[in-house]
């Protein structure tokens, strides 16, 4: 509320003021990364055209008649997502690591996490990810 005079009246105008805090970059991606808009793009409706392109896109050599091939074809590859789209966007080879465990590493030591709750089921993404997003990083004994 503000008061003011005027001619000696006094006066109360009324302005509502509402202070929202400033939005970090950070918090808007953590809402909506932009990670799973990139890959809603690339990929699609998910029908078997967009999975054949998935598949040579990662460097798969082969015909693929069906998603259930793809998708075994796929289990085989290690892949960071996000490094993933951008390759694919800036028309490069994506790099594929040797191991399980220096993917998970390396998407461990850039933060370069494509959210597991924003996985749809059915989804290559699911193939592609969750032996880092599910499995413990203790070695078993």
């Amino acid at each position: 509320m503000v008061a003011t005079k005027k001619n000696s009246e006094e006066t109360i105008d009324c302005v509502d003021i509402i202070r929202l805090p400033p939005i970090h970059p950070l918090f808007l991606q953590r809402r909506t990364p932009q990670v799973v808009t990139d890959w809603n793009e690339y990929f699609g409706t998910g029908n078997l055209s967009d999975w054949q392109r998935l598949v040579s896109d990662l460097g798969i050599p082969g015909h693929f008649p069906s998603k259930k091939k793809c998708r075994k074809a796929i289990k085989s590859v290690r892949v960071n997502i996000v490094d993933f789209l951008h390759a694919i966007q800036q028309g490069l080879t994506p790099r594929r690591f040797d191991s399980q465990y220096e993917l998970r590493e390396y998407t461990k030591r850039t933060r370069k996490f494509y959210p597991k709750s924003k996985m749809p089921k059915g989804s290559p993404l699911r193939s592609l990810c969750a032996e880092i997003v599910t499995k413990n990083t203790r070695r078993r004994k």
